[in-house]
């Protein structure tokens, strides 16, 4: 598994088809923030990625604490994909998101293969 964070806004990595990538964001779902990807992006990282799930680790401590978003993806076939995920607050669809996270992934096929 390739996991990263907001620290690899902007960035490349490489996974091997078959591995899986694990995007870990923070976010403050009490403002109503959350990172999503937008319907028109998701079509974008097929052939090479699919999203399988995202999972949220819920803040310590009192309310209002940042959490952490996390989201899972296949490396299913050799290629490339531009993962872009918007932080935005889910009824402000028709609104610029607050903050992007942008990733260029290359799936290279699996050794043996």
């Amino acid at each position: 598994m390739i996991q990263v964070d907001n620290t690899f806004d902007g960035r490349e990595v490489t996974l091997q088809a078959g591995e899986t990538l694990e995007v870990s964001l923070s976010e403050n779902a009490s403002t109503g923030h959350q990172w999503s990807i937008p319907p028109e992006l998701k079509r974008k990282l097929a052939p090479a990625l699919r999203e399988r799930e995202e999972t949220v680790e819920a803040p310590g401590g009192p309310p209002g604490r940042p959490g952490v978003r996390h989201l899972y993806f296949e490396a299913v076939a050799a290629g490339t994909a531009e993962l872009e995920i918007h932080y935005r607050r889910s009824w402000e669809s028709n609104k610029q998101p607050t903050r992007k996270f942008r990733l260029h992934v290359l799936v290279q096929s699996a050794p043996g293969r």
